[in-house]
């Protein structure tokens, strides 16, 4: 640990003395009211005092681990003796030997001696040259027939060996074939279900348990079950609403440490997950998985109503309810509902007033890095999608969508509560906030109450003069976009 990393460490009973990571108290056991103490020894040679000041608990992640290495001493003691005392058992011997070399005809003219002469056999071991017999491999005891092996060979089939396929290394087990790969050429490994790929034998390991149906944690709570005791108790943090992981920059709470860590690069700007492809950079490995799939173009996820598919099961389960008409996520403050809960996050903003994206040129602030990408177009002047009717160029084929309705007076968003309909969801959102009668957006200069900051801004040009909204036909001015949109109209119609 570095000097740096102490100083932010306030409690040591929260510390793991084993990876020396801050855990909720529920993740920690006590090394030594649970035995952990001789398991530590007899793990590493540390004697753990529990007088010498330093953390007392184990996390439970470290304890999986130890547990592990215990399991693997025990085995290996286990299999050392068993094999000492068959080869010491009076009337055993070695009865074929496998020379691994690339010269058979370097051992033409060995022979063997009868099986039923145990003292020949031992001889004959004894005196050949261990350097060339590379593995004894132990079949049978001196009462074997020839008959029995033929009768019982197909009760003990020969393990097949495992190849690499790029260095011809040969392994006697696929979990050791997996770790090779990863660890000498850093090729990642599949599930043989979903094809999913991991970097690590154990997150491999982990992620099976979602192809089975046994789900053996239970939240007592909601009832929602678990394949794995960590997930359990993960999940039980979000019932308690407490957030232990804050961030310094901004104060925003995380229920998880790697989650306040990937955080907290929204604010440094790293990206340390690299694409190879074409050099983009993520601030986590899953961002990285998502854009692989554009250089892919897999699409396994297919909605069963339209036929269309995508790249990721989340963004389908978001795409089925413009089927359903389903927004789950609704504002506690003016009750619009969304689709996603990103959605509602963003929304919430409008609220707040929280506008954490900056322009770096002009800098404007905007609630979303959406928003911030937009207005950066406007900057560069790019505009690659024009209109057919009225020959207006915007910089997406999401702007130039919603600007065709203006024509075709398509207004697909309906308000629930009485019979007007817009032409975008936001304004939709807008007009809602009218039904609820909060204004909580006030100028500065008139007193003047607003629902919402959209319209503020708007009003605000009455006191400032400004028209940003100009005519490419004539050069007149307007500062509302629906001014400059009906007089349009006027050189429309002088045109005819």
């Amino acid at each position: 640990m570095t000097q740096e990393t102490i100083k932010i460490i306030t409690d040591l009973g929260t510390l793991c003395r084993t990876c020396l990571s801050e855990k909720p108290l529920d993740e920690l056991q006590n090394v030594f009211t649970n035995c952990f103490k001789i398991e530590l020894f007899d793990a590493t040679a540390i004697n753990v005092d529990e007088n010498d000041g330093l953390p007392s608990n184990i996390c439970n992640d470290c304890i999986s681990t130890l547990n592990i290495v215990t399991k693997f001493k025990e085995q290996c003691n286990k299999s050392d003796k068993e094999l000492r005392r068959v080869m010491n058992t009076e009337g055993f011997f070695c009865k074929t030997l496998t020379i691994l070399s690339d010269n058979l005809e370097d051992y033409k003219d060995i022979t063997f001696p009868e099986l039923t002469d145990l003292n020949a056999s031992t001889d004959f071991i004894q005196n050949q040259d261990y350097d060339q017999l590379i593995e004894v491999v132990v079949n049978n005891s001196v009462g074997a027939t020839e008959n029995q092996d033929e009768s019982n060979g197909d009760l003990n089939p020969p393990i097949e060996d495992i190849t690499c396929n790029i260095c011809l290394r040969i392994f006697k087990n696929i979990n050791y074939l997996r770790n090779h790969m990863i660890l000498k050429h850093g090729q990642p490994i599949s599930c043989d279900i979903c094809k999913k790929k991991f970097t690590k034998l154990s997150k491999l390991k982990k992620h099976v348990h979602i192809h089975t149906d046994n789900k053996l944690f239970k939240c007592e709570i909601c009832s929602k079950e678990f394949f794995l005791h960590a997930s359990l108790v993960k999940h039980k943090r979000r019932h308690t609403g407490v957030k232990d992981f804050l961030c310094t920059e901004c104060g925003k709470g995380f229920y998880e440490q790697n989650h306040l860590t990937i955080h907290y690069r929204t604010h440094t700007g790293e990206k340390p997950a690299v694409c190879k492809v074409c050099g983009k950079g993520f601030i986590d490995s899953h961002g990285l998985t998502t854009h692989m799939k554009v250089h892919t173009g897999e699409r396994n996820y297919e909605c069963d109503v339209c036929g269309k598919k995508f790249g990721h099961s989340f963004v389908l389960k978001v795409h089925k309810r413009t089927h359903t008409g389903e927004r789950p996520f609704a504002c506690a403050t003016c009750g619009a509902s969304f689709v996603t809960s990103s959605y509602l996050n963003i929304h919430m903003r409008t609220h707040t007033n929280e506008r954490p994206y900056s322009c770096e040129i002009c800098e404007k602030k905007f609630v979303s890095k959406g928003a911030l990408t937009v207005h950066m177009k406007t900057h560069t002047g790019v505009k690659n999608f024009q209109c057919t009717v009225c020959g207006k160029k915007v910089g997406r084929s999401a702007d130039l969508a919603v600007h065709m309705r203006t024509h075709t007076g398509e207004r697909p968003y309906a308000c629930d509560q009485c019979p007007k309909r817009y032409h975008t969801s936001s304004n939709l959102a807008v007009h809602k906030r009218t039904h609820t009668g909060i204004k909580n957006h006030r100028c500065e200069i008139c007193d003047k109450a607003f629902g919402d900051p959209r319209t503020l801004k708007c009003h605000l040009r009455v006191h400032t003069g400004e028209k940003p909204y100009v005519c490419e036909v004539c050069g007149n001015r307007y500062s509302q976009s629906g001014q400059l949109a009906l007089h349009r109209k006027s050189h429309l119609i002088l045109g005819m």
